[in-house]
């Protein structure tokens, strides 16, 4: 079986024998580095209520709406989708954003899914755009369907990878819990130590990185120091921003792909399955992959989002893939 997981692996394992601050810059150049070569820039948009920070292509594809990228929890934007990078920046405009109270975006706004939601359309905003494609995996599926909410006419196609949405009920965040024996979703995806984080890759992938100690320090103190409680109020106020699909014009939009990890753990394929149902929307299941299908089966990931913004029409059903 061929992993799409190298590319971004390597950049992971960049200079295991450094200290932890050495480790964390020699990852974060490896990135950055990486986004480079795709052709985007890092840069932000300050206003008085919240700093986002994002990536967006320098010189882009002409005549192509852009797509927007919302990363899930933990990580920001260019470690959850570098192995994205290369394939989507050669068709279309891209802007990757950090999420608020991720990476170097952060709001005085209460954490919670409007903050979230207003942030990235006020981001349409300043860049001038005034309709995108959406790409989200799990925590950004929600906030894509946030965005959808406030202001429908700026979605235009939609790719939800492993994140139920609107169909996430009580009973789902209980068996969650209940599945990683954990008391609430908070002490799953905001570790308090670097253990706890091995846990989270434990749960959201097949066959996760082995990786020395220093490097899941490093990773830790990256990913969930900064905003640590802001995340954990993020993941508490999911229940009370519940939407319900039929308050949201999602018929009205193009035919929607959903992308699920046959094994996901996080959020088990019977959801995709229902989301997928819901939204007649076309499902593509990726095999050998778990909540992670763009990290894990990275070729078989993009082939799949790569032909569905090309099809001139997508069309409602299931594609199975099995990566070899």
């Amino acid at each position: 079986m061929a992993s799409g997981r190298s590319t971004t692996t390597t950049l992971l394992l960049v200079g295991l024998l450094a200290t932890s601050c050495s480790l964390r810059r020699s990852m974060d150049r490896a990135l950055v580095r990486k986004a480079h070569h795709a052709g985007l820039e890092s840069t932000h948009l300050h206003q008085p209520e919240r700093d986002v920070h994002y990536y967006r292509s320098v010189d882009p594809p002409a005549a192509a709406r852009p797509l927007l990228v919302l990363h899930g929890f933990g990580g920001d934007a260019l470690s959850n989708w570098a192995g994205q990078l290369d394939a989507l920046a050669q068709d279309r405009p891209l802007l990757l954003p950090d999420l608020l109270w991720f990476g170097q975006s952060t709001s005085r706004a209460e954490p919670g899914l409007r903050a979230q939601s207003e942030a990235m359309l006020a981001l349409l905003d300043h860049e001038d755009i005034p309709q995108v494609d959406i790409m989200a995996i799990s925590y950004g599926g929600f906030v894509a369907f946030g965005m959808l909410e406030l202001d429908p006419d700026r979605i235009g196609r939609l790719i939800l990878v492993d994140t139920p949405g609107p169909l996430f009920s009580s009973t789902d965040v209980q068996d969650l819990v209940d599945r990683h024996g954990v008391d609430r979703p908070e002490a799953l995806f905001v570790p308090e130590e670097p253990a706890d984080l091995r846990h989270l890759f434990d749960a959201v992938m097949l066959d996760p990185p082995k990786m020395p100690g220093p490097v899941w320090n490093a990773l830790h103190a990256q990913w969930f120091t900064a905003h640590h409680d802001a995340q954990r109020a993020l993941l508490a106020d999911l229940p009370r921003q519940r939407m319900l699909l039929d308050h949201l014009p999602i018929h009205d939009l193009p035919v929607p792909l959903v992308v699920w990890g046959a094994a996901d753990q996080i959020f088990p394929l019977a959801s995709g399955e229902a989301l997928a149902e819901a939204l007649d929307a076309h499902l593509v299941v990726v095999h050998d992959a778990a909540h992670a299908p763009n990290f894990e089966q990275r070729r078989a990931f993009n082939h799949a989002v790569r032909a569905y913004l090309d099809a001139p029409d997508p069309k409602p059903g299931r594609t199975d893939v099995h990566p070899r």
